[in-house]
Formats: structure tokens, sequence, C-alpha cells
């Protein structure tokens, strides 16, 4: 049986490309969500094996998304995928998550993330 993942990227093309590259690595997308409210809700909805969360988003960051998950659930996997350099601060802020993936996503980039993290 396939691993699940949720996506939580609000550009539509990041999104593909993610979700094209999760399926070649067998996971089951579950959802594509756009923002850190809606990714919070599905994911404690779903439990996916894995969750890809974008840090820029409206209405709720990154950041804030995956703070609110890790609490509430230490064990979750998160791949966190970016554009830019993130602050030592931000860096503290996102303790926990699997590994922090740069834009422009590629199927090798999210399989050595994924390969690097164990899971």
């Amino acid at each position: 049986m396939a691993k699940t993942a949720v996506i939580v990227e609000d550009s539509k093309i990041a999104a593909l490309a993610i979700k094209r590259a999760l399926e070649n690595l067998e996971y089951n997308v579950v959802s594509i969500v756009e923002n850190g409210e809606e990714a919070v809700a599905k994911c404690r909805e779903l439990s996916p094996d894995l969750i890809t969360m974008d840090l820029n988003m409206p209405k709720m960051n990154g950041i804030d998304a995956t703070q609110q998950l890790l609490s509430s659930n230490a064990a979750l996997n998160i791949l966190v995928i970016t554009e830019r350099q993130l602050t030592d601060q931000e860096r503290a802020q996102l303790n926990g998550v699997l590994e922090i993936v740069m834009k422009p996503v590629t199927e090798e980039k999210i399989r050595l993330a994924l390969e690097n993290a164990r899971i």
C-alpha cells in the first residue's frame, strides 16, 4: 500500500511538480492545500505519512502551520520546501522537520531528502 502525502503549496505549478515527484516515489497524494490554516485542518483530519510544507503562503505561513502540527504530533514527517535561504531563527522554529528542500523542486531533491531522513 502506498504511503500518503499532503502537499501544502500556494503555487499551482510548484504543487504539480511536487505531486508528480511524490507519485513517482510511490506516494499517494491525498490532498493539496494552499495555506497554513487549511494545512493544519487537513493534516489533522487525514494523518498523512508525509507533509510537504511551503513557507510563504497566505492566511498562515508554513512556519506557524508546522509548529502547530508538530506541537500536537511530534512524530509527523514534514518536508519543508522553500525558495529562499532561512535565517537561523527560522531554522530553529522549524526544529523537528525532516529536511528543508530548496525550490525548484525535483524528484531527485525530494528522494534525497527522504533518504537522508530515512523514511
